[in-house]
């Protein structure tokens, strides 16, 4: 696979404007990175990036058809505009944030059980625990749409429940 680029002041590393096909994903390794490193998707499609460290945060921007491979991640994982990303931890991420994106995965390790997801203006996620006892992975959608209602001059919101 192609390696990401490291532009050096701040940490940084690029993976920009990548492109696979749908038959063929382009890989990406990112390797040697340090835990103060952060690294930043910029509108790739059809692309996979390993990322073998402990880094602080990872950033998607307009990516699409996209999975990224993490170990760890120190602080958190951000995708915005994003559509049809795929997210797997290995290890711990404190905080994922899905902003304005749609149908997004996240796959978590027993490690990651804690997680906060936060998520605005988006569609089709869904959050995937791996227990560590290696028994069934629990499937969970992430809702995305709410009932808002005003009692006892208090704003209630709840999850929207659907019939099955």
């Amino acid at each position: 696979g192609i390696n990401a680029e490291y532009m050096g002041e701040g940490g940084r590393w690029k993976v920009e404007w990548q492109m696979g096909t749908r038959q063929e994903k382009k890989e990406i390794k990112v390797e040697e990175t340090e835990m103060k490193h952060t690294i930043y998707m910029y509108k790739c499609e059809f692309t996979v990036v390993r990322i073998s460290e402990k880094v602080n945060s990872i950033q998607l921007v307009g990516c699409k058809r996209c999975d990224v491979i993490l170990h760890e991640c120190i602080a958190n994982i951000e995708m915005v505009n994003c559509n049809n990303i795929d997210i797997q931890v290995r290890g711990q991420v404190p905080s994922v944030s899905v902003d304005k994106s749609h149908d997004v995965m996240i796959h978590l390790s027993a490690k990651s059980f804690g997680t906060e997801v936060i998520s605005c203006a988006s569609t089709g996620m869904n959050l995937t625990l791996y227990p560590e006892d290696g028994s069934e992975p629990q499937e969970l959608p992430i809702p995305d749409q709410f009932v808002h209602k005003f009692t006892d001059h208090q704003l209630i919101t709840t999850p929207a429940e659907h019939a099955d």
